[in-house]
């Protein structure tokens, strides 16, 4: 039932299980990178500031040997606005990111009355901005600054709604009842 196996046939079958484990461990090394994803097959590498760390101490890249690993410049392919322009609407950042693994973008938005003098919105550096009453009449418009993972930076880009922020529909807020009466 049991075969035995004699020391000679033992080692030419570690010599061809550690050959294999060298031809795979060649296949293991190799990764495929694209604009928006990076991937080592086999490996686990925990967050994508470790997964650049990788890359860069890389010894081979491709067929490139040696050459260490450079994203393209972060860049906005498309940015837009989106929501209504109505005063306690809520606009939103819509962006399409190229250049590596995104970081934490710089996002400010700001208003005009002429669309040439634009100042920020005070502590309005979300993907999402409030519309508020200072707004109404002005032109939103975000500036959006891409920065990848490693702290590169791209240039800035803009979204501005099309027309100024118009006034909400006007509403009760308080009910005061006159304290007297008249009889008569």
């Amino acid at each position: 039932m049991f075969e035995t196996v004699s020391d000679t046939d033992c080692d030419k079958w570690v010599g061809a299980v550690e050959s294999e484990r060298q031809t795979t461990d060649q296949v293991e090394k190799r990764f495929s990178i694209s604009e928006m994803q990076i991937s080592f097959p086999g490996s686990r590498i925990g967050s994508p500031a470790s997964m650049i760390s990788s890359l860069s101490s890389a010894q081979s890249f491709g067929s490139s040997a040696g050459k260490p690993f450079s994203a393209t410049t972060p860049v906005v392919r498309q940015l837009r606005i989106s929501g209504t322009a109505v005063e306690k609407q809520e606009l939103r950042v819509i962006v399409e990111y190229r250049g590596g693994i995104e970081g934490t973008s710089r996002i400010q938005w700001q208003r005009s009355l002429n669309r040439i003098d634009w100042c920020d919105i005070p502590g309005a550096t979300s993907p999402v901005h409030q519309l508020s009453h200072e707004d109404v009449g002005c032109t939103v418009r975000v500036c959006y600054v891409p920065v990848r993972v490693d702290g590169v930076a791209g240039s800035e880009a803009y979204a501005e709604t099309e027309c100024p922020i118009q006034p909400c529909h006007p509403c009760i807020e308080v009910w005061a009842v006159p304290q007297y009466f008249i009889y008569g």
